[in-house]
């Protein structure tokens, strides 16, 4: 850095600039500098790497920028302040030199200075002698009193209302002014459901790649814009909201504090994956439904393994292997405010199975619908392979959260 200050200074460089220079290095730690060029305007688009070098010095692109404005303003207005005053011109009258005489006698002298003749006065018609205002009066009255400037106007009016009549009579072509076009609920079809309906219509479809959700179909529209209903152009464009067909890969949590099968398995629900219990080892030592590993793709992962991380794709499915206290009996599982084929995985995990599902022919689908009420109901003890009266409802429970 030492050399290449000398060398700008060397040169003389003001503001900023790019040195390109070879550095060699020795085994002694010596370093050599050979300067190549000095940029003394280098470019300074995003991609250049002046703006790199700025960024170490600590400064952000705009401000970097600045400062080199701040410099051009100050080094201006230094060269400003150094230029000298206007000199004085004005004629001196010479003095007449005098040769002194040869006698003793003093001898003394009046200078004659000659005075400037005064300019001779203008006539009173003189251009000079009449008021600047009166001027600018008689020459914005010639101007507009000349047919020139009339047929200049009449040429710019005509056209303002040609373009103004043109515009009236295809602007309302061009938009279909009058026409409208209610907007369909795109809402839970498939994109390709959706494209076939807005063509049918007149209308474009974007779609816009959504969030993963594993128990919807990839592809299926959840949000659109304008909304339905809305009263739009033939032609407009569509923009549809589709839920995207890639899984996320989602790190487990640890077992640490979490090995109860219930309160771990909450934590899995939040991250959407699904979970069972697919095997029960009787230990009457450690707590009901205490979680000694879990499968996933015959990959059995423990909590070593959880220590060092796991990720899963969303949706994936763990099986577990728990230990039983009292074996034949297994507790309802709470399925309040869970989607039904939420609720169907769930009961899958416990060795139960879903019995009579009552409720919910107004919803699109049943999968879809919401439980409020299992009998028997979430705690109580069942056999298992007893299965559970599930009741339904369209719409979410008011207390759920």
């Amino acid at each position: 850095k030492g050399d290449l200050r000398k060398a700008a200074e060397t040169m003389g460089v003001r503001g900023y600039c790019r040195i390109d220079a070879f550095i060699r290095i020795f085994a002694d730690g010596r370093a050599e500098t050979l300067v190549i060029e000095i940029n003394s305007l280098p470019g300074i688009t995003p991609a250049t790497a002046i703006f790199h070098q700025a960024a170490i010095a600590g400064y952000q692109p705009y401000q970097f920028i600045d400062e080199l404005l701040t410099f051009g303003r100050q080094r201006q207005s230094r060269q400003v302040s150094h230029i000298s005053p206007a000199r004085d011109h004005t004629a001196v009258a010479p003095t007449n030199v005098i040769p002194p005489t040869m006698t003793n006698e003093s001898t003394s002298f009046q200078e004659e200075v000659p005075t400037s003749p005064e300019p001779p006065k203008p006539p009173a018609d003189h251009p000079e002698a009449t008021p600047k205002w009166k001027l600018i009066l008689e020459d914005a009255k010639a101007f507009v009193l000349n047919s020139y400037f009339w047929r200049n106007v009449g040429v710019l009016v005509g056209g303002l209302l040609l373009a103004f009549l043109l515009l009236r009579s295809w602007l309302p072509m061009y938009t279909n002014h009058g026409e409208a076009i209610e907007l369909p609920n795109f809402v839970d079809m498939t994109v390709e459901e959706a494209t076939k309906v807005a063509e049918a219509k007149g209308l474009k479809i974007k779609v816009i790649e959504g969030p993963f959700d594993p128990f919807r179909k990839p592809g299926l529209v959840v949000q659109q814009t304008p909304r339905a209903n809305s009263n739009v152009k033939s032609n407009r464009s569509i923009y549809l909201t589709a839920l995207s067909s890639e899984a996320p890969d989602i790190p487990l949590p640890l077992l640490v504090g979490n090995y109860d099968y219930e309160v771990y398995t909450r934590k899995l629900d939040a991250l959407k994956i699904q979970y069972s219990v697919t095997e029960q080892i009787y230990d009457p030592k450690q707590e009901e439904n205490t979680i000694l590993h879990f499968f996933y793709d015959d990959q059995k992962i423990t909590d070593e393994d959880l220590r060092r991380g796991v990720k899963v794709p969303q949706g994936s499915k763990l099986d577990f292997v728990v230990t039983v206290r009292q074996t034949g009996e297994v507790s309802v599982p709470n399925l309040r405010c869970r989607t039904f084929s939420e609720a169907e995985f769930i009961v899958g995990g416990t060795n139960l199975v879903v019995g009579e599902v009552i409720g919910a022919e107004s919803a699109n689908s049943k999968a879809d619908a919401f439980v409020y009420k299992t009998v028997p109901p979430a705690g109580r003890m069942l056999g298992v392979g007893n299965s559970i009266t599930v009741y339904l409802q369209a719409t979410r429970p008011d207390d759920c959260q």
